[in-house]
């Protein structure tokens, strides 16, 4: 699975966590100031972070990160839409 999909996942769980008493489902939208500091290897561990930041309305950002062995692999914020519940709500 390549890093920035795993990133991707990771944010979309925050982001549903963060808003877990809302019945809501967190879409990918996009991909701002991705970095990819080096390649892993096959069979690397890999940890990922994430951490939810603003969430207005219908939207949702959140930075992401991923290291191996201790040193920084790829960077990236990501953005979600939060179709459906109270946020998402057409009103």
């Amino acid at each position: 699975m390549p890093v920035i999909e795993a990133m991707a996942q990771l944010g979309g769980i925050a982001v549903l966590y963060e808003r877990r008493d809302e019945d809501i489902v967190a879409l990918f939208r996009s991909v701002a100031d991705f970095t990819m500091e080096r390649t892993v290897d096959f069979g690397q561990r890999i940890d990922l972070f994430a951490e939810v930041g603003r969430i207005r309305g219908p939207f949702a950002e959140v930075k992401t990160s991923a290291s191996a062995g201790g040193e920084p692999v790829a960077s990236a914020t990501l953005a979600y839409a939060l179709p459906g519940g109270p946020a998402g709500a057409a009103g």
